[in-house]
């Protein structure tokens, strides 16, 4: 486990300040760790920008307590002190950390793809953390501060994104949700999150959300079936689906769960290593039809999928 303080470094020394330094901001935008977070943002369709930060900068030191106008730069400048305690715990903790972030992983997935990665410490904005490259993974500290028990999930769940990929991530994981593509593009944000949610939760306490799994796939169903019945265009109708990415988490632990139980992390594989988001969805439904489970679709969605996949 490497890490690398750089942004966090200086972004504290700008927002310990009493008013704007423009030389450490040049500074800091110019960071790879700061270009990666605005090309995170920008994928997600959110419009972080070297601006939009500088402006986030300045309303925080200026007082503003507006989350929103201050990209969550407020709160972390109240808790600078704090948050320099949960950097030091990590580092004093890194050996122990690493081996339990390969115990939890073992279980689900093979070591072939895994490797010792960085981790870069930044803070502001809603994202726990985010992996786009193999071997780097961003953990926003800032988040800790209300849950410091969450580390070790957020690093195994970043962990399984970091793995060593045959493509950019960048590349792979687009919103296209065209015609030809929008099931391709649904269903790997969806396997991709369910299994890394799946890892991070075997340990752990799910969260009251998780019960809606059925209530999130007849979101998800309808959606499918609008498009599919020429009712509302593809990127209209997976807005529905996706405008609450809860959805797509709850969903992909739902489906992941499913396939585990089917036949461990062999059938894990289909995606992990092969990224075959149609063996996998195959596998989900005849499961459900063998009545071991309910799939959440509805009959004629499962028919359409399967005849998909085929």
């Amino acid at each position: 486990m490497r890490l690398n303080n750089e942004m966090m470094e200086i972004l504290i020394a700008l927002l310990r300040k009493d008013s704007f330094d423009e030389k450490l901001f040049y500074q800091f935008s110019n960071l790879k760790q700061v270009k990666d977070l605005i090309n995170h943002d920008k994928i997600l369709n959110r419009k972080t920008s070297v601006d939009s930060l500088k402006n986030s900068l300045i309303n925080a030191i200026n007082g503003n307590n507006d989350d929103d106008q201050c990209y969550m730069f407020n709160d972390v400048r109240k808790n600078l002190d704090e948050l320099e305690k949960i950097i030091q715990r990590i580092n004093n903790q890194k050996k122990i950390l690493t081996n339990n972030i390969f115990t939890e992983i073992e279980p689900y997935a093979p070591k072939e793809p895994f490797q010792d990665c960085t981790y870069y410490f930044y803070a502001g904005g809603i994202d726990g953390g985010f992996s786009e490259k193999s071997g780097e993974i961003y953990i926003n500290i800032h988040n800790l501060l209300r849950s410091p028990d969450e580390l070790e999930g957020i690093l195994v769940h970043e962990f399984y994104h970091a793995r060593k990929h045959p493509f950019e991530i960048s590349d792979f994981f687009v919103f296209d949700f065209s015609e030809d593509n929008y099931l391709k593009t649904t269903f790997n944000f969806i396997f991709e999150e369910g299994i890394a949610t799946l890892i991070q939760l075997e340990y752990r306490k799910r969260g009251e959300k998780f019960n809606n799994n059925y209530e999130y796939m007849k979101i998800l169903s309808d959606s499918i079936e609008d498009i599919y019945s020429k009712n509302e265009p593809p990127e209209k109708s997976m807005a529905n689906f996706f405008n609450n990415f809860d959805h797509m988490y709850v969903v992909g632990y739902w489906l992941a769960h499913t396939l585990y139980n089917h036949g461990g992390k062999e059938t894990l594989n289909y995606w992990t290593l092969e990224y075959d988001y149609k063996k996998c969805l195959k596998i989900f439904i005849e499961e459900s039809r063998k009545g071991k489970i309910k799939s959440g679709f509805s009959k004629e969605v499962e028919d359409y999928l399967l005849k998909h996949c085929c």
